[in-house]
């Protein structure tokens, strides 16, 4: 186990917060969650791994009435679980936690927020050999793009072009984004005619030119045509 690698005092400190000792913990930041949920950690394992920790616990960001009572900083936490949140902190602790299907979505997006880089790469490889089902790979090429995770996008990237022929004409590939469906377009090997292919991106087209556009209808959808198929439809 990591934790007999550990020195002596960062040992202590990562026991007194896995089980969230607040008699012996000493901790100095209290993290707030909806009801009474409190997670407790100790700012000095925090800040130096993050500049985010570092503005919100000592520069502007930081609460003022706890520095001058002397008492623990307090931090709400409003769009993620106290239990994926402990999650992400243990990283801080012994550089480690546990992935999974379940939490992965919030360990990425704190990763973001709170620049935790390696913390993301790991993340990162763990999606590009998660197994999702059918219809949930164009969501996750989706959020591996956004957050410029390159290994999965590849993974689900690759998964898309496997089930192809039942995901071009799926609800999912419909409400695609825009850059998505550019990516479709120009990968390469896909088990699909170019025939098929034009269809389903007319469809897509038709399903997502702007509201408003009733008046012009036509010239709208060649515009969006003519940006999505470049290689395929020829527009003058």
């Amino acid at each position: 186990m990591i934790e007999k690698t550990l020195p002596k005092s960062l040992k202590l400190l990562y026991n007194f917060f896995k089980t969230q000792n607040i008699e012996k913990g000493h901790f100095d930041v209290e993290f707030h969650f909806g009801g009474d949920e409190i997670l407790y950690a100790h700012k000095t394992i925090l800040w130096p791994i993050s500049t985010v920790f570092e503005e919100r616990l000592f520069g502007s960001w930081k609460d003022s009435s706890s520095s001058a009572s002397n008492k623990a900083t307090k931090i709400p936490i409003e769009n993620y679980s106290y239990e994926n949140f402990k999650e992400f902190l243990t990283y801080f602790y012994i550089e480690k936690c546990k992935i999974s299907n379940d939490n992965v979505i919030s360990i990425v997006d704190l990763s973001e927020y709170y620049h935790l880089e390696t913390l993301k790469e790991k993340c990162d490889k763990y999606l590009s050999k998660m197994e999702v089902e059918k219809f949930e790979i164009i969501l996750w090429l989706e959020f591996s793009k956004l957050y410029s995770l390159k290994f999965a996008s590849m993974h689900f990237l690759d998964l898309l072009r496997s089930n192809i022929s039942d995901l071009i004409y799926s609800e999912c590939f419909l409400k695609a984004k825009k850059d998505t469906v550019k990516a479709i377009i120009s990968s390469r090997w896909l088990n699909i005619s170019e025939e098929e292919l034009f269809d389903a991106v007319l469809k897509w087209a038709k399903e997502n030119i702007e509201k408003g556009d009733d008046d012009n209808f036509e010239e709208s959808l060649k515009k969006m045509l003519k940006e999505i198929l470049p290689q395929i439809l020829k527009v003058n």
